[in-house]
């Protein structure tokens, strides 16, 4: 399929369940796919010219991680208008972004592991999502499909 696709993941050593589900259901794949991973380091801010890494992992597969120290407000829309230094056209009318969410679930010892208990929503997840949902509302005019799966 032509275009790019970025998908958002905490873990970039899986593959995101977003792309196992576009694989799966619609067996398509775009030309160009990034794997997007943002990363809080513990220094209080990075330089911009170390916050982005980018590598690939196969032809037309990248894997970026954006970097952001813990007294930085995160700005995803202004680390990926930097891709093309890297080596990555995000084309906004071409590009499309996707975000999956985990959770977790535990089985509750008080009902002898038979009842599902409570359904938890990794923290690095929801900020994650809402950094990229927030680089959505700041990139208005431009073509979007947002994926919840």
């Amino acid at each position: 399929m032509p275009g790019t696709a970025v998908y958002l993941t905490s873990d970039p050593s899986i593959v995101p369940s977003a792309l196992f589900h576009n694989l799966k259901h619609f067996k398509v794949m775009h030309a160009r796919t990034a794997f997007l991973n943002v990363v809080n380091e513990d220094v209080p801010r990075i330089e911009p010219e170390h916050r982005m890494q980018v590598a690939e992992l196969a032809s037309g597969v990248f894997s970026i991680t954006l970097r952001f120290g813990f007294r930085e407000e995160p700005d995803i829309s202004a680390a990926l208008a930097d891709a093309a230094q890297h080596g990555i056209e995000l084309d906004p009318m071409t590009t499309t972004y996707f975000v999956a969410r985990s959770t977790h679930r535990r089985w509750s010892r008080r009902t002898r592991g038979l009842a599902l208990c409570d359904l938890f929503l990794d923290d690095a997840a929801i900020r994650k999502r809402r950094q990229l949902l927030q680089f959505a509302r700041e990139s208005r005019g431009r073509a979007w499909t947002q994926v919840m799966l």
